[in-house]
C-alpha cells in the first residue's frame, strides 16, 4: 500500500494485457509449438487479429503539440481510471488486498495499442505528427480542414 501512495500514477502492471500483445504471444508459442512439432507454421488463422479502431479525433481548439499528444494517449488509455481502481486496494486488508490486485489484473478490460488507432489532426494540429507516429499512432492530416 506504500508503494501506492508514493507513485503519481499506478496500474496493475498491465503492459503485456493490449489485445495486440496476448496476440502476439499466441503467435510465438503457436509458432514455437510449431516448430517443436516439427510441423508447418502457417500463422494465426485469418480473422483472429480485429480490425483497427476507429478513427481518433482532437479537438480543433487544442493546437499545443503536448495538449493534442496528451489528448490522443488520453482517448486511447485511460491511465487516470487504472489509477483509481488500484488506489482501492487501501479499502481493503489483509488476503482482501490481494484478492482485489488479483481481481483487477483477471478482469481486466479489452486494451488496444496505440498502432491500432489512426489520428486525423487538422492542418494547424500537424507539428504533432511526428510524436504521434513514433508513439505508434496512425497520422492522417486532414488538408484544406481549417478551423
Amino acid at each position: 500500500m506504500e508503494l501506492v501512495k508514493a507513485v503519481f500514477l499506478g496500474t496493475p502492471h498491465i503492459a503485456g494485457y493490449s489485445l495486440e500483445g496476448k496476440l502476439n504471444a499466441l503467435e510465438a508459442i503457436y509458432a514455437e509449438v510449431c516448430r517443436f512439432l516439427k510441423v508447418p507454421h502457417e500463422g494465426l488463422p485469418d480473422g483472429i487479429r480485429p480490425a483497427n479502431e476507429a478513427g481518433m479525433t482532437v479537438p480543433g481548439n487544442v493546437t499545443a503539440e503536448s495538449a493534442i499528444v496528451r489528448e490522443c494517449v488520453r482517448q486511447a488509455y485511460d491511465i487516470e481510471s487504472d489509477d483509481e481502481m488500484l488506489r482501492k486496494i487501501g479499502e481493503r486488508s489483509g488476503n482482501g488486498r490481494a484478492e482485489y490486485f488479483s481481481g483487477l489484473r483477471s478482469g481486466y478490460r479489452v486494451r488496444r495499442e496505440f498502432g491500432c488507432r489512426t489520428v486525423g489532426l487538422l492542418p494547424e494540429q500537424s507539428k504533432a505528427a511526428r510524436v504521434l507516429q513514433q508513439l505508434g499512432f496512425a497520422v492522417r492530416v486532414k488538408e484544406g480542414l481549417h478551423v
